[in-house]
């Protein structure tokens, strides 16, 4: 199994080299066609290659929400039969209606990129539906995710958390390359002062920094596998669009207990 080195493409979330980075990469889909499959990691990668100017294999793995995205029909069709995307599509609904179980919060806070793909991270569309369900208020504030300089989203992290902690009594801390380890400690400083409960949508590594819970995954293993046998499929004739795209990975609950003892949970 070979990975060419002229077959990568990335815009380094700068959205003017975005097209061009789009454009190379179809180029080479549709004309060279030297390639068995692609695959496209990420929202943007997502949107870009699925679609009819080429008809390359594409797998779609680690988008928030490939179906609001755009990217597919529906977790059960991707409506293209070169096409495939890995769809979990209950995980998100899953977690904001823990977190209500756990803390019965009012008002909810969620930042993020007032965006197609900064919606499509956020999953605010699974955030919405239960919030309707549920009766709890959503308290927004927009930011910047998709750009090139890493501070100027930061920022703009840092600039909503102050504004949400003055709002809101639980926050929702939504994917984005801003909410990392290394910036965790200066972007949850506001909800630790006001002692309000966090989610991190992303896993177990936030709360090891500082939020309150998430849902972390016990093992990797499992969805590599999946990501592994669905590659294999691929390459051994089998046509994307006909494969299984829903994984339900086996999560299990991670909590900071010195954050649930300052916060009084």
């Amino acid at each position: 199994l070979n990975f060419p080195a002229d077959a990568f493409w990335s815009p380094g979330w700068d959205r003017a080299k975005r097209d061009g980075a789009r454009e190379a990469a179809l180029a080479r889909l549709a004309g060279k066609k030297d390639l068995s499959a692609v695959l496209a990691l990420g929202t943007w990668a997502g949107q870009d290659l699925v679609n009819d100017e080429h008809s390359t294999p594409v797998l779609v793995f680690q988008t928030t929400d490939p179906v609001a995205a755009g990217i597919v029909n529906s977790a059960q069709d991707s409506g293209r039969p070169h096409i495939f995307a890995h769809c979990d599509p209950q995980r998100y609904r899953r977690q904001v209606a823990l977190f209500h179980e756990f803390i019965p919060f009012k008002r909810l806070g969620v930042a993020y990129e007032d965006s197609p793909a900064g919606r499509a991270y956020a999953s605010l569309e699974d955030i919405e539906a239960v919030a309707r369900e549920q009766g709890f208020a959503i308290e927004r504030c927009h930011t910047l995710t998709n750009v090139p300089n890493l501070e100027d989203a930061v920022a703009s992290y840092e600039t909503c958390h102050k504004d949400l902690a003055g709002r809101v009594d639980a926050v929702y801390l939504t994917h984005s390359r801003a909410l990392t380890g290394e910036t965790a400690h200066r972007l949850l400083a506001p909800f630790q002062e006001r002692r309000i409960p966090t989610f991190a949508m992303g896993g177990a590594e936030l709360v090891k920094k500082g939020a309150l819970l998430s849902m972390a995954q016990s093992d990797f293993k499992a969805l590599g596998r999946f990501f592994a046998e669905t590659l294999g499929r691929c390459l051994n004739g089998a046509s994307p669009g006909s494969l299984n795209q829903v994984f339900e990975d086996d999560p299990a609950i991670a909590l900071n207990m010195q954050t649930a003892k300052n916060v009084g949970f």
